[in-house]
């Protein structure tokens, strides 16, 4: 399966060497106290009981034990306490406790190419995030295995996973701080972060702790003081004015155009514009289709001297440019006006990831920048229809087949489950590259070691992950013996 979220995890190296169920209510509630007027990052933070995962081998997670959720409070205040301080009162957190601890989570998982064991987001994360307005969601849950991470941020959903497996406790709140940090030097991408960002501290010198958890880094990076080359990076308090949180965006000031100015030639040479096209929506996304559509156009106060270059960067622990695209913009008659598309400066597309387009006009003296910075996703395959007959004789089983049809090809989820007393039991369960419409013959699915059966039979297709468990089935068909 093609997974294209964006991962952060606080490894154990780091930090050791050295369901379905919702709650309404919280169990408890802390905020940052004073810092008036400073923006409010809103967190939901979810405590399971225990946790079931049928997609590895590993053993039973144990439940967590009636400590657990006291010392979660325990670590979520001192999260909000600390915030202020360590951020000068540049930014305020108000967390909120669910006590799931009488409810499962039925999480999956799957195999990094590094071999470790990597868990996804619980399937009503995102649902749970939107209704309640949250910033970010923290997910702790009890795992029967072994985790190369203590924390795990997939940075474009806003969400972090914090296994707490056999060896371990719940997370302290240096480890729920270095997760949230990931998720603020994702959104806050444009700030002049230093070299490997929440991960720096021992290459920055900084001690007193594990690299991944030392109290004086984090607030030095939340106040824009680690010292790099000469500067001082991080995020400063104007940053979090500036743009709010995920949740509650600041709005954007619309910027009027800048005419040409009857400036005399020896007027320094300047460039306006680059702003992001109207494809790009409010909170800066757009769909990897749109390239064509999405063009920059911007106005020089004369017409350059030289051939001017633009490029895309992507942000992978700063920003690099992509490939070695360098394009030159088109023109009109008064060589003052240009523009450029995203085709013409990514031919071959763009994958899932944060981007920006920077320029370079080699004047005298050269004038550089980039255009605030956007987020390109793959546009969801959308399922159009499945079609199967409801009643099929054994006898015609071989010429039997289920229609599928997509707006476009892409990689689908098929489940195929048999009904069995009063329970629906899986036979088949397969991801398929599928064509705009794809046929699959009905014998391969109901066909087993066992032999075929006649039964009652459902067809559970999906476009996104894995079909969860609870879902509605696409279609179903029933197989007789005459």
């Amino acid at each position: 399966m093609k997974r294209a979220a964006a991962l952060a995890a606080v490894f154990l190296g780091l930090l050791l060497g050295s369901g379905a169920a919702r709650a309404d209510t919280p169990a408890a509630s802390y905020a940052t106290s004073g810092c008036a007027g400073a923006p409010v990052w809103r967190i939901g933070y979810r405590v399971w009981g225990a946790a079931s995962d049928q997609t590895n081998d590993e053993p039973p997670a144990p439940k967590l034990g009636a400590a657990a959720l006291p010392e979660a409070e325990k670590q979520a205040r001192l999260l909000a306490e600390q915030v202020g301080p360590m951020s000068a009162c540049g930014v305020r957190i108000a967390i909120d406790v669910y006590d799931l601890t009488g409810a499962t989570w039925q999480f999956q998982t799957y195999k990094g190419p590094n071999g470790w064991t990597y868990d996804e987001v619980a399937p009503d994360a995102l649902a749970f995030r939107d209704a309640h307005g949250y910033d970010s969601v923290f997910d702790a849950y009890p795992v029967g295995g072994i985790r190369g991470y203590l924390g795990l941020t997939y940075m474009m959903n806003r969400v972090s996973l914090f296994p707490v497996m056999p060896v371990s406790y719940v997370p302290s709140y240096l480890v729920l701080m270095h997760e949230w940090l990931h998720q603020v030097v994702w959104f806050y991408r444009d700030v002049a972060w230093p070299t490997d960002d929440v991960h720096g501290a021992c290459e920055h010198g900084y001690t007193g702790g594990p690299c991944g958890e030392i109290p004086a880094y984090f607030a030095d990076l939340l106040q824009g003081k680690v010292a790099e080359n000469g500067q001082l990076l991080g995020i400063r308090p104007g940053d979090w004015l500036r743009d709010g949180t995920p949740a509650h965006l600041k709005p954007i000031s619309p910027i009027s155009p800048v005419r040409p100015s009857p400036a005399p030639p020896i007027s320094p040479f300047s460039v306006s514009g680059f702003d992001l096209p109207a494809s790009v929506d409010a909170s800066g996304n757009l769909y990897n289709d749109q390239l064509a559509a999405t063009v920059f156009t911007f106005e020089t106060n004369r017409p350059p001297q030289q051939t001017p270059k633009i490029w895309l960067e992507s942000f992978d622990y700063g920003w690099k440019q992509v490939g070695s695209q360098v394009t030159s913009p088109a023109f009109d008659g008064s060589r003052t006006h240009g523009s450029i598309s995203l085709a013409q400066l990514a031919p071959d597309g763009l994958g899932t990831g944060a981007y920006r387009v920077a320029w370079s006009f080699p004047e005298s003296p050269t004038v550089s920048g980039a255009s605030k910075s956007f987020n390109v996703f793959e546009r969801p395959l959308q399922l159009r229809s499945v079609t199967v007959v409801p009643r099929i004789s054994l006898g015609a089983l071989r010429s039997a087949s289920v229609s599928i049809v997509l707006d476009r090809p892409g990689e689908i989820d098929v489940r195929v489950d048999r009904l069995v007393g009063s329970r629906w039991r899986v036979v088949w369960w397969h991801s398929v590259d599928s064509q705009q419409e794809t046929k699959l013959p009905l014998a391969a699915f109901v066909t087993t070691a066992n032999g075929t059966r006649a039964g009652s039979y459902r067809i559970l297709v999906a476009t996104q992950g894995t079909v969860p468990l609870d879902a509605e089935p696409s279609a179903s068909f029933t197989l007789v013996r005459q």
